[in-house]
């Protein structure tokens, strides 16, 4: 059903939509995700504890990454190709053991073990899932 309006109220949804649509336009661009690269300092399990803020963490500001919180982390960000790389303090082999099963990688991510400060020629990163049950 369509509905007259005056000119004045006219104007003033005119005034409101060119207000409205900076941001619109503002947030379209501000969606753009840009590839996250998260860095695991640690074998231990921990959770990331605000999943999505960009940051790897299992506490607010403990700095420790796990590999879980890592994939966690990527899995809430917006989709973009995303790297998780490894500096664990110590000598390897470093053992990654998790209690249950990793969530599923859903996006594009880089795993490289390979940037492990000790890595020479052979690996030193080592996931052990044994731990994790069947599934």
């Amino acid at each position: 059903m369509l509905r007259e309006e005056s000119p004045m109220t006219t104007g003033s949804k005119r005034a409101t939509l060119l207000v409205a649509l900076p941001s619109i336009v503002f947030g379209l661009f501000a969606a753009t995700a840009s590839p996250a690269t998260f860095t695991v300092r640690s074998t231990a399990d921990g959770t990331v504890a605000n999943p999505g803020d960009g940051v790897c963490e299992t506490a607010p500001g403990n700095g420790v990454c796990t590999l879980r919180a890592a994939i966690q982390e990527t899995n809430a960000l917006a989709p973009a190709s995303d790297t998780i790389l490894f500096s664990i303090p110590g000598v390897g082999p470093h053992i990654i053991s998790p209690a249950t099963a990793l969530p599923p990688i859903t996006d594009t991510v880089v795993v490289d073990g390979t940037s492990e400060p000790d890595f020479v020629s052979t690996p030193v990163v080592r996931l052990d899932g044994a731990a994790a049950g069947a599934g």
